[in-house]
């Protein structure tokens, strides 16, 4: 989420653009990238617990550190599992908004923090029988959630 903040405003203002120009080429900086300083931290964690246990394998049992060592690693596998299940969570809620974007007359309530979208499978409707043969020649698409299934119209675009 941080990073497609910085990235919106490092494109649609440009006072800000500048401004992160001229830090990011100041020698304090390193040359390094406000873009990449915001990944990094939980790009590193995997690589810190695997310092930890190699540090750990090198360390006697019997010396007090060991304990720290293994607090730290629990610690550290504790916050990249709770990061990754974040991300997953945040990931999951964009696609489903997005979807919702695309569905003709989506019902409010298919937005729910508590689904998660399992399969999507777009088909061309043969239309049917009463109201399915206004369906005919269609684009629609199946979703199948955690918790229900929705046979849903796509909104036709300008470009469709």
């Amino acid at each position: 989420m941080a990073v497609q903040t910085l990235d919106q405003c490092d494109r649609t203002k440009p006072r800000f653009h500048a401004f992160l120009k001229a830090a990011e080429s100041r020698t304090e900086c390193q040359r390094n990238h406000l873009r990449d300083l915001l990944v990094r931290p939980v790009q590193r964690l995997p690589s810190v617990i695997l310092l930890l246990k190699a540090l750990q394998k090198k360390t006697d049992r019997s010396n007090p550190d060991n304990s720290y060592l293994v607090k730290a690693m629990r610690a550290l596998e504790t916050a990249l599992a709770i990061a990754n299940e974040s991300r997953r969570q945040t990931d999951s809620y964009a696609k489903i908004f997005k979807l919702s974007s695309e569905i003709e007359r989506c019902p409010a309530d298919i937005l729910s923090s508590a689904r998660t979208l399992k399969a999507e499978l777009h088909v061309l409707s043969l239309g049917g029988e009463d109201e399915w043969i206004k369906t005919r020649d269609r684009r629609m698409a199946i979703f199948l959630f955690n918790d229900l299934m929705e046979i849903v119209k796509i909104v036709l675009t300008f470009f469709d």
